[in-house]
């Protein structure tokens, strides 16, 4: 079992440009800012849980969810300011009260969703470690690259290669954080210069039923094109057929008609604050809807033998047959 003394640093400031006020934004009837702390809370794996803001509604919702707040100065609190400054200035705050920790581990509010044995299992590994700091990776299937003077060139793979064949490599995912606090203090820096990755893990293709039967909604969107006209998206006959009801946003094949007309899910036409807050208002009566309804609706639309059926017929009307 962990023994060290450790803190949660939770990141939060009041002027986010990309999405005003996304730290107090409900979801799912609370603000974001509530499932971080509570996170933090019931893991019962943190010395104390600070809040780092500049935000006094912020700060307010701070105090009522259980976490204590440090006042961040304006100097720090610009779009520029980076995680580490304010991390560095929570640590000196609590010199100042003779307060040592042996780990910070920084928690971002929007990453609401975290594993429950994550800080448990990850603390363990790296207090163990001899690195700076711990952060959370997941492997990136895709093939990225960079444009520069209007030609794109490839970096994470050579032109041609398969999927398959990519090499490994990684992204920060951001749901957790471990930081010595040697590291912060002598480095001034969450990262240090050793960083141990925290690799985790996608699910097999046969482990996707066990995790989706575990939902009880899901919530996916696909950007609407001239293609997508005609597309049947693969994960809502997934989803359906679990008896799951959906949120999702319109022009995308029929996907309006059969949410609509079904009433098995929530479709959004734009993706205004007002629909999201519509949306959020309606998930309580959308999980009253029986799930065998939903399922139905799945194999209404999506069975392999309609499939042949309909199939079946469009080959028979383009040769003229019966």
């Amino acid at each position: 079992m962990h023994s060290n003394r450790t803190i949660a640093f939770i990141p939060a400031r009041g002027g986010s440009k990309r999405l005003p006020g996304k730290n107090t934004k409900l979801f799912n009837g609370n603000p974001l800012l509530y499932y971080t702390i509570n996170y933090a809370k019931k893991t019962k794996l943190f010395d104390r849980i600070f809040v780092s803001t500049d935000n006094k509604e912020i700060a307010k919702l701070a105090v009522k969810y259980g976490a204590e707040v440090v006042n961040r100065p304006p100097a720090i609190s610009t779009d520029l300011s980076s995680t580490t400054s304010a991390a560095v200035h929570l640590m000196e705050t609590l010199e100042k009260e003779k307060y040592i920790f042996d780990v910070v581990a920084t928690l971002q509010v929007t990453n609401p969703l975290r594993n429950k044995k994550l800080l448990s299992s990850s603390l363990d590994i790296f207090t163990k470690s001899k690195a700076d700091s711990a952060l959370t990776v997941s492997l990136n299937t895709h093939k990225l690259g960079e444009i520069k003077n209007n030609l794109f060139k490839a970096k994470t793979y050579n032109p041609g290669d398969r999927s398959q064949d990519l090499k490994e490599s990684y992204f920060e995912n951001g749901l957790l954080y471990l930081t010595h606090y040697k590291t912060l203090k002598k480095q001034k820096s969450l990262y240090g210069k050793k960083f141990l990755p925290l690799i985790i893990q996608k699910a097999s293709r046969e482990q996707i039923p066990t995790f989706l039967s575990l939902s009880s909604l899901n919530l996916f969107f696909i950007k609407p094109s001239f293609s997508k006209k005609a597309s049947s998206p693969t994960k809502l006959a997934e989803v359906l057929s679990m008896g799951i009801p959906v949120i999702t946003n319109s022009g995308v094949g029929d996907v309006d008609a059969i949410i609509n007309e079904h009433k098995c899910g929530i479709v959004l036409p734009k993706f205004t604050a007002k629909e999201f807050e519509i949306a959020n208002s309606s998930i309580d009566d959308l999980l009253q809807k029986p799930s065998a309804d939903i399922r139905k609706v799945a194999v209404d639309y999506f069975s392999l033998k309609i499939g042949a059926d309909r199939y079946d017929s469009v080959y028979k009307k383009m040769l003229n047959t019966h």
